[in-house]
């Protein structure tokens, strides 16, 4: 399934400049942005598609003894285009196509129509108008009112990297521009990222010391501390397993992370005051912890489950941009669920105080 991918960033080309002196300059940058370090895919978004239209007034067409039909058929013959299979490589999969097709007005004017027994030759320019431009359209590509070309850069791994990368390599295009004709960036989504990553740290900090705070209030240091501990135990679990479950890290599932900070501690919290509220009633050590997990087991367990039912359909979502954006989110909330049950049901007890 080829489905949306988000950019790193979109590099914006404008200007006083006619599309087609525009179109092409895109291409060649989109080529050089595609061949640089980390990058998966550049391309051209919202592209007009480009159109040759060929007119052949009816008294040429007669004064040569030629028809239409004819003319169609030697410009069909003139563009090759054979599949040759797909190649997989670890950028992506590969199609492996031969190709010789007359896309400019130049090869078209000098296509041979036909071939005189005195070795000269009718050329499609001695009888037609070759306009060469782009399909009609019902839209206009600009960026503050300036005609313009964008080109989304998508990212193999680091979305950081390539985003620095390819503002190194703007610095340099910049100074080969045309006169009247600059490049800009939008949508650069490896700030929203760093941005993201900050407010994920900034919470996963703040949450510990205030879970702490909070606990310490009702239970012992000791537990308070390994039940805000659980906390970035589940964290760094759903960390761990997030390659294994086919989602990178990205802004959809930083921003599951940072939903589920807020839901984690519960568990920890119930099993830790049980076993704290035993062991305060004389059921000291090993036993109370075993008495207060197995008290509580059922009504935690039931309560995780719930949440991670709420998250599962969206790892069953058909192939689609829905997909794309729930998928994340739903994985990194199951996995962070998962292992704080596990964390609050098997590691908690083992930590309870022996005496």
């Amino acid at each position: 399934m080829k489905g949306w991918e988000s950019p790193a960033i979109t590099v914006v080309l404008r200007g006083n400049a006619d599309t087609f002196t525009l179109r092409q300059l895109a291409e060649r940058v989109r080529d050089e942005v595609g061949a640089l370090p980390g990058v998966r895919r550049a391309s051209l978004s919202d592209k007009v598609a480009y159109e040759i239209a060929v007119e052949v007034p009816a008294a040429r067409l007669r004064q040569h003894g030629l028809t239409l039909s004819e003319v169609a058929e030697a410009v069909r013959r003139s563009s090759l285009d054979l599949s040759g299979g797909a190649l997989k490589a670890s950028a992506g999969e590969f199609q492996l196509r031969a190709k010789y097709t007359a896309y400019d007005r130049a090869r078209l004017l000098g296509l041979v129509l036909r071939t005189h027994p005195d070795g000269s030759v009718l050329r499609l320019g001695d009888i037609a108008e070759v306009t060469d431009g782009f399909a009609d359209q019902h839209f206009e590509n600009t960026s503050d009112g300036y005609p313009s070309e964008s080109i989304w850069v998508v990212p193999q791994h680091d979305l950081v990297e390539v985003a620095e990368e390819v503002k190194r390599y703007l610095e340099t295009l910049a100074a080969q521009l045309p006169e009247g004709i600059e490049v800009i960036t939008r949508r650069d989504n490896a700030r929203s990222f760093a941005e993201l990553l900050d407010t994920l740290a900034f919470e996963g900090i703040t949450g510990f010391c205030l879970v702490l705070l909070v606990l310490m209030l009702f239970l012992r240091t000791r537990v308070a501390f390994w039940a805000a501990v659980g906390v970035l135990i589940s964290i760094f679990g759903a960390f761990w397993w997030l390659p294994a479950a086919g989602v990178t890290l990205n802004m959809l599932s930083l921003f599951g992370f940072v939903l589920a900070m807020g839901v984690l501690v519960d568990d920890a919290i119930i099993v830790s005051e049980r076993i704290h509220e035993l062991q305060t009633q004389g059921i000291a050590g090993l036993r109370g912890a075993i008495q207060g997990v197995r008290e509580v087991a059922m009504p935690v367990t039931l309560g995780v489950t719930i949440g991670l039912v709420a998250f599962l359909p969206g790892l069953f979502v058909p192939p689609s941009w829905a997909m794309q954006f729930m998928k994340p989110v739903a994985v990194v909330m199951i996995l962070t669920l998962a292992f704080s049950l596990l964390e609050s049901l098997l590691i908690d007890p083992a930590r309870a105080p022996r005496r």
